[in-house]
């Protein structure tokens, strides 16, 4: 009688779970959707502004093309992961799961927005300190022409060096990954 008891308590509770668990698979599936119509218009949007031929010429495009990615389609692939993500942490939230397991599950869709975020300050980040030391480098070109005509090159690159460690220090704070730092 005890074993009947129990797989009629479970049969019970696993109808009663059936609506949350439609309800889940139903916002992840709209979430899905939704991402990739958004991803699809952020994509035609970057290469209708002409934001990839600018990002083509940084030293982080250049990677990128090296690698085969499309910069367009790198973002547009991660706004459609962040739509999805949201969605995942709203399906997770209808399903109300308890215990060990529901802890885990609230604790990895709270930090799944932390990571693209630090994967998202080290990608912009890379990319603006490229352009700001270009920058820099070009200004302090004529300066030292005849004197010393490395300088500003070694300027740009110190100044470069200075800037990526504050972006991943930036990131990995953001990711929760920092640890101790010595100042």
């Amino acid at each position: 009688i005890l074993i009947v008891d129990m797989l009629t308590n479970m049969l019970e509770a696993i109808i009663a779970a059936i609506p949350s668990i439609l309800a889940a698979i139903l916002v992840i599936l709209i979430g899905y959707g939704v991402g990739v119509i958004v991803g699809k218009a952020v994509n035609k949007l970057i290469t209708k502004i002409g934001l990839e031929k600018t990002f083509d010429n940084t030293v982080t495009g250049n990677a990128f093309k090296k690698g085969g990615l499309d910069f367009s389609d790198f973002i547009a692939g991660t706004i459609k992961a962040f739509i999805i993500i949201i969605s995942i942490i709203a399906a997770i939230g209808i399903l109300n799961v308890g215990g060990e397991i529901g802890a885990f599950l609230a604790a990895l869709a709270a930090y799944l927005p932390r990571l693209l975020g630090g994967i998202l300050i080290i990608i912009f980040g890379t990319v603006l300190v490229d352009l700001l030391a270009s920058l820099i480098g070009r200004t302090l070109q004529p300066m030292f022409t005849k004197s010393n005509p490395e300088m500003p090159l070694m300027l740009k690159n110190l100044l470069m060096i200075g800037l990526l460690a504050f972006i991943i220090t930036l990131a990995l704070d953001t990711m929760l990954l920092a640890g101790e730092l010595i100042y």
